[in-house]
């Protein structure tokens, strides 16, 4: 897509190009050896994802970046969602549009999903987009105490197909709401190398549990578990800071997070989404308003509004919705 001086193309398309992107994010991102963006980020950044690693050029350099992970969350049916990670603009490019040239073409590549997420902290440049933060996320502080000996850190990669099976089943057996992993995406997920597992284990079976760090990214985070109690948080607490949706009755030192900044994507799709999550129908929306249905009672709200009662922090007492937890491991 040629518009201008600009052209947009992918890093599938345009291969030759992968390391003088890689090489901008990570500038952009502070990056500082040893970390490296493509192992904090594999499944975002590698071969088999290059299509849908967008990149901007200006007199054929490489200006801008923004890549999209398409996953599904499995209700009564298969829903998809986008994620968008990498995402950067060269310095002196900054302020001439560039950007809203690369973000509406993205956006609307991956428009029938029922929801965008992404991670960040600038959000009154994704308002404009209409990206609101919401996602429930409770950060625990971590103790000073010391780790119970009933965990072992090992790598993903290292676990036997036996140990793999049991971390994959703790993962899809939580009340949370996940996203949805196939075998491939946990062969993905193994290349987060500078991701640690620890593991529980009783005669042989593994009970319980959790990654810490991921790089530079989430530094001494507990980001995934296979589940979570007073008791399991009172021991992942020993060794990191936990994210979790969880709330404990217990007085552990902790303050409320965002855990995303999400969009509406397809009225259709989020409409078949909506009724499965929340029992809720939906009505229609503009970009600032949505109108839905809750026991035969109509109610109009904003957006901004809408997605926190809806996921968190702050549910509507309306919604009796379980808890959405996109883990460290698939955000980017």
């Amino acid at each position: 897509m040629i518009i201008g001086m600009s052209n947009i193309t992918n890093l599938a398309d345009s291969p030759q190009y992968q390391k003088e992107t890689l090489k901008l994010i990570e500038k952009s991102f502070q990056y500082s050896s040893p970390f490296k963006f493509d192992v904090d980020f594999a499944p975002l950044f590698n071969e088999k994802n290059f299509k849908n690693c967008h990149i901007l050029l200006e007199n054929d350099e490489v200006i801008g970046h923004i890549g999209c992970l398409q996953k599904d969350i499995e209700l009564l049916s298969i829903h998809k969602v986008n994620m968008f990670g990498g995402i950067v603009v060269r310095d002196e490019y900054r302020g001439q549009g560039k950007f809203n040239l690369l973000f509406s073409h993205v956006l609307n590549l991956y428009s029938e999903a029922c929801l965008s997420f992404l991670w960040s902290e600038k959000l009154a440049l994704y308002e404009r987009f209409h990206f609101y933060p919401c996602v429930n996320l409770i950060h625990y502080l971590k103790s000073e105490k010391p780790l119970s000996s009933n965990w072992t850190e090992t790598k993903l990669a290292s676990l036997t197909s036996v140990d793999l099976k049991q971390v994959q089943e703790l993962y899809g057996a939580s009340d949370e709401i996940r996203i949805s992993r196939s075998e491939k995406d946990w062969e993905q997920l193994a290349l987060i190398t500078s991701a640690r597992l620890f593991i529980k284990k009783q005669n042989d079976k593994i009970e319980n549990y959790f990654f810490i760090d991921k790089g530079q990214d989430l530094t001494e985070i507990i980001h995934e578990y296979g589940f979570i109690n007073d008791h399991e948080l009172s021991e992942m607490i020993n060794i990191g800071n936990v994210w979790t949706p969880y709330i404990s009755e217990k007085n552990f030192s902790c303050r409320e997070l965002f855990g995303s900044v999400a969009k509406i994507e397809s009225a259709n799709a989020f409409k078949t989404f909506l009724a499965e999550f929340a029992g809720a129908e939906f009505i229609s929306q503009t970009d600032q308003e949505i109108t839905i249905k809750i026991d035969d009672e109509e109610f109009t709200l904003k957006v901004k509004d809408f997605l926190p009662g809806l996921f968190g922090p702050g549910k509507f007492t309306e919604f009796e919705t379980p808890d959405l937890f996109i883990s460290g491991l698939d955000s980017i």
